[in-house]
């Protein structure tokens, strides 16, 4: 890693009447973004976006660290083994979503999904949800445990068979 330099030492080490040193200007040099090291290309057309370019065998594009320079998410080109190309969001070693250049696939939790929407569950929250403007009644749910709700899944009205439908009063169910 790159011994950092704050601006204000730099900015010490230049100032009017100083004599840098080599190591200073050497500082200096690797303190700034260099394009074609960094792997980000500008168009001269300024409609064109900018363009990272990945780094290494594995495609890598971004990192995100914390405060403390722990990396917390990265974005690669490729899934985990690296047998598909796609834009990989990857955070504790696992991908957490995977889009398949070729397909269009997307998968959550997994790099090698087998639909459109691939989801692999890996905790006791709900799989899938999608709740109505008012959100005052889940449409649709599919919790962890693969039972689809619809009509039902706010607060411990959860859905207690593999396909149970409830109709808005909530007192009578449609099917169970």
């Amino acid at each position: 890693m790159i011994k950092k330099r704050t601006r204000k030492e730099l900015y010490d080490r230049f100032r009017q009447g100083a004599i840098p040193t080599g190591a200073d200007f050497a500082d200096f040099i690797r303190s700034n973004l260099n394009l074609l090291e960094d792997g980000i290309d500008v168009s001269e057309d300024a409609e064109d976006p900018i363009s990272l370019r990945a780094h290494g065998d594995s495609l890598n594009l971004l990192d995100f660290a914390d405060k403390d320079g722990n990396q917390t998410w990265r974005i690669t080109g490729q899934s985990y083994d690296g047998d598909k190309e796609g834009l990989n969001f990857f955070s504790n070693n696992n991908s957490k979503m995977f889009i398949e250049r070729e397909t269009g696939n997307v998968g959550i939790n997994t790099d090698v999904p087998e639909a459109k929407v691939h989801i692999i569950q890996g905790d006791a929250e709900d799989s899938f949800r999608v709740d109505d403007a008012e959100n005052d009644e889940t449409p649709f749910v599919v919790t962890n445990k693969g039972n689809v709700g619809i009509g039902i899944g706010h607060g411990d009205d959860r859905p207690l068979a593999k396909l149970h439908v409830s109709i808005a009063d909530k007192s009578t169910d449609i099917i169970r």
